[in-house]
């Protein structure tokens, strides 16, 4: 009895570890939305044109840069009338192979109404996640989402596959944040190992 008390009073002086999920992709934003759960959600809706440019600073303050080609021809990455359009090129000689999404905070989710997208992979450069083909997935139009809550990452790369010369579209694509919980005052924590150690001598004291 002795030993569980003053374990249970150690215990209680360290913070309890959830379990957190791998990595998860959806073609559902019902899907999306039940995995981030109550995290705390922003979404960049594209609302001001941007002509064609290797780096864009949308509105809600995610940057996106293209990069990979020696010299590209011609350049399809722009913003027009809600839309995110965004040119690949694999064999990286006429457009820049990659896109890179960089997010202002790091995010346990993100996802979007995409268009076009089938021939794309998608690789995180930071956040744990490996290289994704979303062709696997059979899509080729509606919502793509991706979810890792055991490794926020602020940065999403996009890939066109060997040999193609592909576009996309991205529309009102949607981060997710954890929600910070409040910390439990030390007082209270010290409360209860107070507690803990006085019936622990009131305990003592009964067997004398």
């Amino acid at each position: 009895m002795t030993r569980f008390l003053l374990l249970f009073a150690a215990l209680s002086l360290f913070p309890t570890a959830s379990i957190k999920a791998a990595p998860l992709f959806f073609d559902s934003l019902a899907a999306f939305e039940a995995a981030i759960g109550d995290a705390v959600t922003t979404t960049e809706t594209f609302a001001t044109d941007v002509p064609d440019s290797q780096n864009i600073l949308f509105d809600g303050g995610i940057s996106a840069a293209q990069s990979g080609a020696v010299a590209p021809t011609f350049l399809t990455h722009r913003v027009v009338g809600g839309l995110y359009i965004i040119g690949l090129d694999g064999d990286a000689m006429a457009q820049h192979p990659l896109t890179t999404l960089t997010f202002p905070e790091s995010v346990i989710g993100v996802g979007f109404e995409v268009g076009g997208i089938e021939p794309t992979t998608l690789t995180s450069i930071d956040g744990g996640l490996t290289s994704f083909n979303i062709a696997d997935m059979g899509l080729s139009g509606g919502f793509f989402g991706v979810v890792d809550t055991s490794a926020p990452f602020s940065t999403l790369q996009f890939r066109s596959v060997a040999g193609a010369a592909e576009g996309f579209t991205i529309q009102n694509l949607v981060t997710a944040t954890e929600r910070q919980m409040a910390p439990v005052p030390l007082p209270a924590n010290f409360a209860l190992v107070l507690l803990t150690l006085l019936s622990f001598g009131a305990f003592a004291r009964q067997r004398r």
